[in-house]
C-alpha cells in the first residue's frame, strides 16, 4: 500500500514538473530499513530516501514536499532524507546503522542507473579491505546488542528485534551476504554456501514467525514496541494465531521462542563458520555434536558432563543440542520444559533457559563467588569430583518437574531425574544424589525465608533430611546457582544472610561439634569470607518515647548486621493491633519490614523486634525515625487515617510501575512446621502496606502473631506468620482455618479494604 502511494505521488511530481522535465532522469525514491526489506510493521517508521544526482538539486525540495507531506498528513511516521551517492557513502563511513540501512535499500521508482550506482559503490567501499573491517564492526555491534537485549529464545519477555535470536540476527546474515558476496535476500544467502540447505530453510521460516509475532505485538500494544511484555502476550497470541485457532498464549510464545532459538543457532553457526574460514571453503562440519547422537548411554553422559563442566562457554553447543532434539533424546522430559513459561514475576527465563544457565553458574566457582563467596568456596572444594558432576546434572534437571503433572515440581521432578540419570548409565549413587538435590533444591531458601530457624526441633528435622555435610554443601551451591540464573531480585543481601545463617546452623548440628578435615579447607575459607560484613557505621541507639493512652511505647533503633538493615525494637504494654499500626506507619514512611518477632521483655512489657530497611535501599536517617515516632503516637491514639495514607501512597507508586506479571493470591495454613504454633503463609503481589493489611486482618480474627517473616522477590511477596488463637493454642479446627483463609483473601481482593 505504501509502495503504491509513493509511486503515485512521484508520478504526480513528474507531471507537475515544468515542461520539458517530465520523466527526467536523476531522481529515485528508495525504501530503507524494514520498509526496504518489505518487513514494514504496523507502527514502524517508514524509512525513505530521495536519491538524486547533484545537477537535480533544485528539484529535490519540491519533489520531497510532494512525497512526504501527504504521508505526514495521513499520520504516518517517516524517517526521511535526501542525498547524493557521494553523501550516502560519506555518512555510511561513520555509521554502521546507516550503512546497513543502505544495504537493505529497495528501489521504488525513478532512475534505476542511479540506484545501481549507489549499490555498486557501497559494495566497493565495504570491500576495500576484503570486508574485514565491516565484519568486525558488525561483530562488535552484535556483541553489544546481545548484551543489552539478552537472549530472545529464553527470555520470558523477549525483544523480538534486537535480542539474540531476534530479527536483527537474520538481518546480519543478509548484510554479510551482500557485503562479502554481493548476494541479495535469502536466495542470495543460499548461494554463499555458508549454510546447509536445511539451515537456510529453517532460518527463513523462523524469520517469518518472528516477523509475524512482531506485527502481532504492534497490533496488541497499539504502538511501536519490540519487547513482548507479559501484559501484551495474550493479545499478541490472538493476532498471531488464525481466527479459528484456540492456541493458548503460552503455546504461541513457545513457538516464538523456538523460532528465536533457530535463528540464534543457525546464525551463530554461520558466524563460527566465518571465524574458522569455512565460508571461503563453501561449507563444512561446524560442530562435533550437531549431527548424530551417541548410541550408548555411557557415551551420552560423558559428552553431556563434558559440556556441563564447560560452563557458560558451552551454552551455544548445549543450545544446538537442544535445538536438534539431542538433549530431548538423552533426557526424557526436556522437551516439555525447553520453552515452558514461568508465571512467577521474579523469573526472567523459560524453564529450559533457566536450567541451562543454572548449570553454567554451578560449573564456575569464580562466577558463584562473585554472586556469593560461600558458594564459590564450596564449589571450588568439590570441583572435579563425582559430587560436582551430580550437582551439574541436578542443576540441569532441578525444574524438570514443572513439565510434569503435579503442584509440587520438586517432588514430581525427583523420581523423574533418577530415571533420566539411570538412562544415561550413571552409577546408582549418582542417581540417588541427583534425585535428592532435585527433591530438596528449595529446602534452604524456603526454610530460611519462611520458617523460624531458631527452632531446635525444626533444625533437627532438617538435619535428618540432609543427613550429611557434603549434601548440605551441594544444596547451598545449588541454591545460589539457581538464584544466580534467576536474578538479583531473588538473592538479595537479606535472603543471602538468612540462607547463610541456616547453613551454618545446620552445619553445626550435622558436625555435632566435630570439625571436618578437608583437602582444600573449603569450609573454613567459606566461613571466613561469607558470614557477612557487619555495618561499619558507628553503633548508635536512638531512644524515642511515644506516649499512648495505655502507657509509654519505646522505640530503639540500632544498626543491623548487614549494610542498610537496621534493628527496630518496640517495647510497650500489651496493645491490640500494635503490629498492624507499626507496620502501617513504617510503610507510610518508605521503610520495609524484613522480619518481626514478638517476645516477652520485663513484666507487663512486650517487645517486638523488627529488622527493617529503606524501601529504596538507602539508609534510614534519624530525622525520619523521629517522624515515624510521631506518626506512631498519632496512630495509637487514632489520629491518623492509615488506610487513606497508604492508599494515597500506593496510587502514587502505581503510576510509575512498569508492566508486570500479575501474582495470584494464595493462603496456606499448616500445623506441621511448629510444635506450638500454626503457620500461615500468604503468597501475593507486593504492594504498599501489605503487611499492615495482613496484620490488621489477623488482629481482627483475634490471632496472636508471635513471629512474622517477610520475603519479597521483585513484585511478589510471601509473608509468613506464626500464630496462636485467642486461647494460645494452634488453629486445629478446619472450619476456623477456612475462615482465616477467606478473611485474608477478601482483605487482599478487589473488593477488600486493601483494594
Amino acid at each position: 500500500m505504501v509502495d503504491l502511494a509513493l509511486i503515485s505521488l512521484f508520478r504526480q511530481a513528474e507531471h507537475e514538473s515544468p515542461p520539458g522535465l517530465y520523466r527526467q532522469a536523476g531522481l529515485v525514491v528508495v525504501a530503507l530499513g524494514g520498509y526496504g526489506r518489505r518487513e514494514l510493521c504496523p507502527h514502524s517508521d517508514i524509512d525513505l530516501m530521495l536519491l538524486y544526482r547533484p545537477e537535480e538539486r533544485a528539484r529535490v525540495e519540491s519533489v520531497a514536499e510532494t512525497l512526504f507531506y501527504p504521508l505526514w498528513d495521513a499520520g504516518l511516521e517517516l524517517g526521511h532524507g535526501a542525498r547524493t551517492v557521494d553523501e550516502c557513502l560519506e555518512v555510511a563511513e561513520d555509521s554502521l546503522e546507516l550503512l546497513t540501512s543502505f544495504f537493505q535499500a529497495r528501489l521504488l521508482v525513478g532512475d534505476q542507473e542511479l540506484f545501481r550506482e549507489l549499490m555498486k559503490r557501497l559494495r566497493a567501499s565495504v570491500n576495500k579491505d576484503g570486508g574485514a573491517g565491516f565484519v568486525e564492526a558488525v561483530r562488535a555491534a552484535r556483541a553489544t546488542r546481545h548484551g543489552t537485549f539478552g537472549d530472545a529464545h529464553v527470555l520470558l519477555e523477549p525483544h523480538l528485534k534486537e535480542g539474540r535470536g531476534g530479527l536483527r540476527d537474520v538481518h546480519e546474515a543478509l548484510w554479510l551476504a551482500f557485503a562479502l558476496r554481493g548476494a541479495l535476500e535469502y536466495e542470495g544467502l543460499a548461494s554463499t554456501g555458508w549454510l546447509f540447505a536445511h539451515e537456510l530453510s529453517e532460518l527463513e521460516e523462523a524469520g517469518d514467525v518472528l516477523l509475524r509475532a512482531r506485527t502481532s505485538l504492534h497490533y496488541a500494544a497499539g504502538r511501536k514496541v519490540d519487547r513482548a511484555y507479559f501484559d501484551y502476550q495474550a493479545d499478541l497470541a490472538s493476532y498471531f494465531r488464525g481466527p479459528d485457532e484456540l492456541t493458548p498464549p503460552d503455546r504461541v510464545m513457545a513457538q516464538v521462542s523456538a523460532a528465536a532459538e533457530t535463528v540464534a543457532v543457525v546464525v551463530g553457526a554461520m558466524w563460527e563458520g566465518l571465524d574458522a574460514g569455512i565460508a571461503q571453503a563453501g561449507g563444512g562440519e561446524r560442530s562435533a555434536f550437531s549431527g548424530s547422537q551417541p548410541e550408548r548411554a555411557s557415551e551420552r553422559h560423558v559428552k553431556l558432563l563434558r559440556l556441563l563442566r564447560g560452563g557458560a562457554q558451552a551454552l551455544p553447543e548445549l543450545e544446538r543440542l537442544s535445538h536438534r532434539g539431542v538433549l530431548s533424546s538423552w533426557m526424557p522430559g526436556w522437551e516439555a520444559v525447553r520453552f515452558l513459561a514461568q508465571r512467577e514475576s521474579f523469573h526472567t527465563y523459560t524453564v529450559g533457559g533457566h536450567s541451562l544457565r543454572c548449570a553454567a553458574a554451578a560449573a564456575s566457582p569464580a562466577t558463584l563467588a562473585g554472586f556469593d563467596p560461600l558458594a564459590g568456596a564450596l564449589a571450588e572444594g568439590i570441583e572435579g569430583t563425582a559430587e560436582h558432576d551430580a550437582l551439574l546434572l541436578a542443576c540441569l534437571l532441578h525444574d524438570v518437574g514443572k513439565g510434569l503433572d503435579g503442584a509440587d515440581h520438586a517432588r514430581a521432578g525427583a523420581p523423574h531425574a533418577a530415571r533420566v540419570t539411570a538412562g544415561l548409565g550413571l552409577p546408582h549413587v549418582t542417581q540417588e544424589l541427583v534425585a535428592f538435590l532435585v527433591r530438596h533444591h528449595l529446602l534452604l531458601p524456603d526454610t530460611a525465608s519462611r520458617r523460624d530457624i531458631d527452632d531446635p526441633a525444626l533444625l533437627g528435622r532438617l538435619a535428618g533430611t540432609v543427613a550429611d555435610r557434603t549434601r548440605l554443601d551441594l544444596l547451598y551451591v545449588l541454591t545460589v546457582a539457581d538464584s544466580a540464573a534467576t536474578g538479583r531480585s531473588v538473592w538479595t543481601p537479606w535472603t543471602a544472610a538468612l540462607v547463610r545463617e541456616l547453613f551454618f546452623k545446620l552445619d553445626a548440628v550435622l558436625s555435632s561439634g566435630r570439625p571436618r578435615v578437608e583437602g582444600r579447607n573449603a569450609r573454613s575459607v567459606a566461613g571466613s569470607s561469607a558470614e557477612g560484613s557487619p555495618d561499619k557505621r558507628p553503633t548508635r541507639t536512638l531512644v524515642v518515647p511515644v506516649v499512648s493512652s495505655r502507657g509509654d511505647v519505646e522505640l530503639r533503633v540500632t544498626p543491623g548486621v548487614l549494610p542498610g538493615v537496621q534493628e527496630l525494637t518496640v517495647a510497650s504494654p500489651p496493645l491490640a493491633g500494635l503490629l498492624a499500626r507499626v507496620s502501617g506507619v513504617l510503610a507510610y514512611h518508605g521503610i520495609t519490614i524484613l522480619s518481626a518477632q514478638v517476645h516477652p521483655a520485663e513484666e507487663g512489657v512486650v517487645a517486638r523486634s523488627f529488622r527493617v530497611s529503606d524501601y529504596f535501599g538507602e539508609g534510614i536517617p534519624d530525622d525520619r525515625w523521629m517522624l515515624v515516632a510521631a506518626d506512631l503516637a498519632r496512630a495509637l491514639e487514632g489520629r491518623i487515617a492509615l488506610d487513606y495514607r497508604l492508599a494515597e501512597k500506593a496510587a502514587r507508586y502505581a503510576s510509575k510501575t512498569p508492566l508486570a506479571r500479575r501474582t495470584e493470591t494464595r493462603v496456606v495454613v499448616e500445623n506441621s512446621a511448629s510444635d506450638a504454633l500454626t503457620v500461615i503463609e500468604v503468597h501475593a503481589g507486593d504492594r504498599v502496606g501489605l503487611l499492615y493489611t495482613l496484620a490488621r486482618t489477623l488482629d481482627d480474627l483475634l490471632l496472636d502473631v508471635r513471629l512474622a517473616k517477610v520475603s519479597t522477590m521483585k513484585d511478589r511477596a510471601v509473608d509468613v506468620f506464626y500464630v496462636a488463637d485467642a486461647r494460645g493454642d494452634k488453629l486445629t479446627d478446619p472450619q476456623h482455618q477456612s475462615e482465616v483463609e477467606r478473611a485474608i483473601l477478601f482483605a487482599l481482593g478487589p473488593g477488600g479494604p486493601a483494594a
